[in-house]
């Protein structure tokens, strides 16, 4: 795969919460806190969630995964649906047209696969692995074949180069994580859809492409355009410059309540 695997990050959030956790009963033991509700906790755990999604993008540690690759075969078509949970989620394409996906995943685990006449149904499933595990995932995927992609997670961050692949359609939503996007040069189907609720969401449109984009943001976000890559549209609607005249039209639709949206 194209992106290069950083090294493990260093659990934050578990050991901040232990430590102030403590602090907190420590204090009610000395009587320095009157009466102690262990519900009052609830308010310090968003408030610490926040910080980490604040310094890191997410909530979640990395650790060791397994390579997995499965072979294409007779396959014309590919439809993967990605539950990741808690998990960091990385969408590239293959090199070759060898395999129909190869990446990394949870160890002792691999995406479920049925084969309904030419079209591959994938299923990536975090309840499906182990808690103990929290490595990212990175998928990549067969680049000459239609693809349909749907990917969720609640607190993991999602982050998909598409600029490689054949796009039926794809949809990504993420609770508190980030969701980083790179347009199509095609897309066949349904419009693309990524949304967040408290993450910000990043599109990128390589030179050429022909892209529109839809914004749907509450009143705590922002839109974050580059002049120098989008117009503003009368309509509402970003529209991507330096198209190819003949670069087919490609539409993503941005949503999200409190987290900001980038166009680069």
């Amino acid at each position: 795969m194209a992106r290069t695997t950083s090294s493990p990050r260093t659990p934050l959030f578990l050991p901040v919460l232990l430590v102030v956790t403590g602090g907190v009963l420590l204090a009610g033991s000395f009587l320095f806190v009157d009466e102690f509700n262990p519900i009052n906790l609830a308010f310090l755990l968003l408030a610490v969630m926040g910080m980490v999604i604040l310094l890191r993008g997410d909530l979640t540690p990395s650790n060791e995964a397994r390579t997995f690759g499965i072979t294409r075969g007779s396959v014309e078509a590919g439809d993967l649906t990605i539950n990741a949970g808690d998990i960091d989620v990385y969408l590239d394409r293959l090199p070759s047209n060898e395999r129909l996906i190869a990446g990394r995943y949870a160890y002792n685990a691999r995406p479920s696969l049925e084969v309904q006449e030419v079209e591959a149904v994938l299923v990536m499933d975090r309840a499906k692995t182990s808690l103990l595990t929290f490595a990212d995932w990175e998928v990549a995927l067969a680049p000459d074949m239609p693809w349909v992609v749907r990917c969720s997670a609640s607190l993991g961050q999602i982050d998909a180069d598409l600029s490689g692949l054949v796009i039926n359609t794809a949809s990504f939503s993420s609770g508190f994580g980030s969701v980083r996007v790179v347009a199509p040069a095609e897309l066949l189907g349904e419009p693309i859809s990524a949304r967040s609720l408290l993450g910000n969401l990043h599109l990128l449109t390589p030179i050429g492409y022909n892209t529109r984009v839809i914004v749907r943001a509450g009143h705590f976000a922002k839109v974050h355009a580059a002049s120098s890559r989008y117009a503003h549209m009368e309509d509402g609607s970003y529209q991507a410059l330096d198209a190819h005249p003949e670069a087919p039209p490609v539409t993503v639709l941005l949503k999200t309540t409190f987290g900001d949206v980038y166009l680069s």
